[in-house]
């Protein structure tokens, strides 16, 4: 199997929110739009790519779950939110 661009790996595509609502791919900023396509393009090589979205921690909600619910709309099965765990210390 070969490599991603998008990821290193054929098999995820790793999507970032900012505090400010802006998106990434990797470390590259493009519309949320942008990355659907892209992410598009990528599910015809491998129709199993799965998507992990994760948000800063002053990402509002409503700019990941705009970009979950548009990566569902295009029929994306497979797209999980990456949480990190936090030390109450």
């Amino acid at each position: 199997a070969g490599t991603s661009a998008m990821t290193g790996n054929d098999h995820a595509i790793q999507i970032s929110v900012d505090s400010k609502g802006n998106y990434y791919l990797l470390d590259q900023q493009l519309p949320r739009d942008e990355i659907v396509k892209r992410a598009i393009a990528k599910r015809g090589e491998n129709p199993n790519l799965a998507i992990t979205l994760s948000g800063d921690t002053h990402a509002g909600d409503g700019a990941v779950m705009s970009m979950m619910g548009k990566l569902k709309d295009v029929g994306f099965q497979r797209v999980g939110l990456r949480t990190q765990m936090y030390d109450n210390k």
